[in-house]
């Protein structure tokens, strides 16, 4: 009788052809990600907060626009007069006229600073409203006779023209003595650099 015997599976073990990630390149892969991850994430933060700084910027424009719609064209401590009464006003004497309207913004800005000044200087200002002169919409003369009494005032030589090249542009201030202009300046000033012109003017 024969031996039985059994046979038996031989299970050979053979390597991976694939070579294995080094620890250090394995790190460096990490490390990598990490970096494009955080990079990424900085990204989104910085784009988040421009817009936010965006939304800001443009409520803040709006509330400054808000604001100037709806400040007043303060003449309270000034004196109004018509513009022929210039005559009487500075007869023998230098006066301060300021021509200005309601509707210009930069009237609207610079009238806290006449009145600043009248109250620094203890100046008295005198104020011809140009709306009641020319209807700024149309451009129209509406006062024909102030209209023509302002631009045929005197002028001494530097202010030679003055009026007829920048009447109608407002704020204007004018030094004005017996009917003639000694100085003059057209549109907006600070208030260090108004304060200069009327104590240069002698104010």
């Amino acid at each position: 009788m024969k031996k039985s015997t059994s046979s038996q599976k031989t299970f050979k073990y053979t390597k991976s052809t694939k070579p294995e990630k080094s620890p250090k390149k394995h790190l460096r892969e990490i490390l990598f990600f990490s970096i494009l991850t955080f990079v990424l994430l900085a990204g989104v933060a910085i784009a988040i907060v421009a817009g936010m700084n965006n939304d800001n910027s443009l409520q803040n424009k709006t509330s400054d626009i808000k604001k100037e719609t709806t400040s007043k064209h303060d003449t309270s401590k000034m004196k109004e007069i018509s513009a022929k009464e210039i005559t009487a006003y500075t007869a023998g004497n230098a006066s301060i006229v300021y021509i200005g309207r309601d509707s210009c913004g930069w009237s609207v800005k610079f009238s806290p600073i006449i009145n600043k000044v009248i109250e620094n200087l203890n100046l008295d200002i005198l104020y011809i409203d140009l709306a009641k002169i020319v209807d700024i919409s149309s451009g129209k003369t509406t006062d024909k006779a102030s209209y023509n009494f302002l631009l045929n005032l005197g002028t001494v030589t530097k202010m030679k023209d003055y009026m007829k090249e920048n009447f109608g542009g407002t704020p204007m201030i004018l030094i004005i003595k017996d009917n003639v202009i000694l100085d003059g300046n057209s549109g907006y000033m600070e208030l260090s650099k108004f304060t200069e012109f009327l104590q240069k003017n002698g104010f």
